[in-house]
């Protein structure tokens, strides 16, 4: 008897110990992941219907089978804690990338998604969002991308915030557009943002990738990029780019410029970099003033800026001479006299536009007499839904009237800058 008793301990010890829950097909009801089922095999492609929301337990496992994803279109919480994460992986014995197919975010169809303490491993695209509108909000805070082959990628149309979060080793990090990054390191990746438009990045770290940042039409500031192959590389005409340490990396900074628009780059420490701390890419000839390069020498500055001095097939770039310490203009070298010295970027920057979200009429408060100027809405799709100019302004009110609800993007345009800002039309 007591033989039998021990077996049957032993038995509900063995199940209990590998216990799993298969899992494919419909969610058609609200449902919780929970820890005691865990882990979840996803046998085959997994569907969470509209209008329902999938709870995740902190320290679920849930394992995809070769080529498998998640489509949601309704809501999904997975937040986990700092010391039970909730897992996202492949179910190989062997895992690698590219062996599941990633959590489809179908905004269009109203999807909704909450990521905290959440860990995406192995998959092609880990997390891809589908514009537009529809859906959302969508967030990532604390998780972590592993060894996949997108990490993030697509775009919803208005911005999904990444806060505190790692991408380790993936061959792309992030792509497309609309996200904030904030707070967040990307290491060992291959490119740690790839072709992105539309995405600000704070106080974040990039090193030992490939190419830390290769993207445009956003902020990069108060960061720290180093020890990459190429700091910072232009898609379309490049990022702008403040107060970030940008040292020790193949090549810092790589200029380029779009419809002759070429974003401020200010207040950086460019530093120490071995091929090159700032390459141009093109013939137009910028504005690097205000920029320290951790040198006094002049020919050390020159040396490590490939400008039309070096290629005549380049633009030339204008340029500080700060003390060793960074601490103050000690000269300054201007090739090309026509460029603003003075940050008149920063007066667009400054422009009140109100009010945001806009049911009928638009306003752009410059604050400052402005000579010419000139303003571009656009869809997101790219479309161009107006253009104005203006000369010799300081207010203006744009009527939105025939436009459909949905985000817009909009541009203002003076003196060869360009600031943009994202308007939500009612």
């Amino acid at each position: 008897m007591k033989k039998k008793l021990l077996l049957n301990i032993m038995l509900l010890i063995g199940i209990s110990t590998f216990s799993q829950t298969n899992v494919s097909g419909g969610i058609f009801s609200n449902t919780t992941y929970s820890l005691s089922n865990s882990p979840y095999i996803v046998t085959d492609n997994l569907v969470l219907f509209p209008n329902v929301t999938l709870t995740i337990e902190p320290g679920v496992e849930i394992k995809f089978d070769s080529g498998k994803y998640f489509e949601v279109r309704g809501e999904i919480i997975s937040i986990g804690t700092e010391t039970s994460r909730i897992i996202f992986t492949s179910n190989s014995n062997t895992p690698a990338k590219n062996d599941w197919a990633g959590i489809k975010i179908k905004n269009s169809l109203g999807a909704k998604a909450s990521f905290e303490y959440s860990d995406f491993k192995y998959a092609s695209s880990s997390n891809n969002s589908e514009c537009c509108y529809q859906g959302g909000p969508i967030y990532y805070s604390h998780c972590r991308f592993e060894e996949n082959s997108f990490a993030m990628t697509g775009y919803t149309g208005y911005d999904i915030n990444i806060n505190d979060s790692e991408f380790i080793n993936n061959t792309y990090g992030i792509t497309s557009a609309d996200k904030v990054i904030n707070n967040s390191s990307f290491t060992g990746n291959d490119y740690g943002l790839y072709q992105t438009e539309r995405i600000d990045v704070n106080n974040s770290t990039f090193t030992n990738n490939g190419t830390a940042l290769d993207g445009g039409r956003g902020l990069l500031q108060n960061s720290t990029i180093t020890n990459n192959t190429i700091g910072v590389d232009s898609f379309f005409e490049g990022f702008e780019i403040r107060n970030n340490i940008i040292s020790n990396n193949g090549t810092g900074i790589k200029t380029s410029n779009y419809s002759g628009f070429t974003p401020a780059i200010k207040n950086n420490e460019i530093c120490n970099n071995t091929s090159y701390n700032v390459e141009n890419k093109d013939n137009i000839n910028k504005d690097l003033t205000d920029n320290c390069w951790c040198t006094e020498v002049e020919s050390d500055i020159e040396n490590k800026l490939k400008d039309g001095y070096d290629d005549v097939n380049l633009g030339l770039f204008n340029y500080s001479i700060y003390d060793s310490t960074c601490s103050s203009i000690i000269d300054e070298v201007i090739k090309d006299s026509s460029l603003s010295v003075d940050d008149f970027i920063s007066i667009l920057e400054k422009t009140m536009v109100y009010p945001n979200p806009v049911s009928s009429e638009l306003h752009l408060d410059i604050r400052k007499n402005v000579e010419e100027l000139t303003i571009e809405l656009y869809d997101i799709t790219g479309k161009l839904m107006l253009r104005n100019d203006y000369r010799n302004v300081d207010l203006i009110k744009v009527k939105l009237n025939s436009l459909n609800s949905g985000n817009y993007i909009l541009n203002i345009i003076s003196s060869g800058k360009r600031v943009v800002k994202k308007i939500i039309k009612k």
